[in-house]
């Protein structure tokens, strides 16, 4: 199993909402203001960089609740009614 990251670290997210709130604010400033509006130039690698970091972390995260579930709900279908916590 992966190691996970210290979630008080700055390049990870707190929470998956955490990191879907970023994501749209580095995609509202990639779009600029207006219709003819220029992303800034300055920092348009880091916040291009970052938005990969923050989409590979939500499916990373996306894919291990699906699993989770999927895993409770095989247990559940299977007569145990108490999903195990150290899953």
């Amino acid at each position: 199993m992966a190691r996970r990251k210290d979630p008080s670290s700055p390049d990870e997210p707190a929470s998956y909402k955490s990191a879907m709130e970023e994501l749209e604010s580095i995609l509202e400033r990639l779009q600029g203001e207006g219709e003819d509006a220029v992303p800034d130039i300055d920092s348009l690698a880091s916040d291009v960089k970052r938005a990969a970091t923050l989409i590979a972390w939500c499916q990373e995260r996306l894919k291990r609740t699906k699993d989770e579930v999927a895993s409770i709900v095989k247990d559940f279908a299977a007569g145990e009614t108490e999903p195990d916590e150290g899953k």
